[in-house]
């Protein structure tokens, strides 16, 4: 017999909230999955599993936890169907891809993987991750985006609007590889589909500039490494991208990016 149940976890937050989970409860074992939303204690109703009044826009979140819950329904459902004696992991591999409007948006996921980077140190990496989501937003004119609707028409249709914004081969280049990095994260986390996955169809590498290569002779090389930039400090990190794809015999600044 299983429960399925929005509960406050009882881990309190740094705000002095606790945070609103969704709980999958199967032969006395049980798994959390995160939502948005967080509580103070004052604010929530244990025994019906959702806000009171007293609460914040309680009538639009008690809407979307009743929503959620109702998917985790049908999910557990329709594996039971299938094979009874299916396990939480199972459950959660299907939640997270297919029902979970909370995980599977593209821009909630985008800036959790942004905040690791910073939190890893890898701050020039997360700005230029930051921008590009900026840019794709602009473009979608939603903050709203699921995995799935990244298709190979919706980046064509992206890249033209990022030529109609003056964007060059190279600098669309940039955001493609961002946006493929972050539908690889998602893949590896099992929020998104592998066979869903758009960059199959559309080529990155057709974004290669044709423009003529100039080579910089050593001399001038050093002398852009060695350059005092006291006087100007907003070029120090464009230096030292310039030094790392030098010493590194040439890497490109997408590679950079990891």
């Amino acid at each position: 017999m299983a429960t399925i149940k929005i509960v406050l976890r009882k881990k309190k937050l740094s705000d002095g909230s606790f945070p609103v989970c969704l709980r999958i409860t199967k032969n006395r074992k049980s798994k959390y999955f995160s939502t948005i939303f967080k509580a103070m204690p004052y604010e929530w109703n244990e025994t019906s599993g959702d806000f009171r009044k007293n609460a914040q826009n309680y009538i639009q979140s008690n809407r979307l936890l009743l929503k959620l819950k109702s998917e985790a329904f049908k999910i557990y459902t329709n594996l039971e169907i299938e094979n009874n004696n299916f396990s939480l992991d199972d459950f959660e591999n299907c939640f997270r891809v297919e029902k979970n409007p909370i995980q599977n948006n593209v821009f909630n996921f985008w800036s959790e993987i942004t905040d690791e980077m910073n939190t890893a140190g890898r701050t020039g990496n997360a700005r230029v991750y930051k921008d590009v989501m900026h840019v794709v937003k602009l473009y979608h004119r939603s903050h709203h985006l699921i995995f799935k609707d990244i298709t190979p028409a919706f980046l064509n249709k992206f890249e033209v609007f990022c030529r109609a914004r003056g964007g060059t081969d190279g600098g669309i280049g940039i955001k493609m590889r961002a946006i493929r990095a972050i539908y690889n994260f998602a893949i590896q986390r099992n929020i998104a589909r592998e066979e869903n996955y758009p960059f199959k169809d559309y080529k990155i590498s057709k974004l290669k500039g044709k423009g003529l290569k100039k080579a910089l002779s050593f001399p001038q090389v050093m002398e852009i490494i060695k350059i005092d930039l006291n006087k100007y400090p907003h070029l120090t990190q464009s230096r030292n991208y310039f030094a790392f794809s030098f010493y590194t015999r040439g890497m490109n600044f997408a590679d950079m990016l990891g």
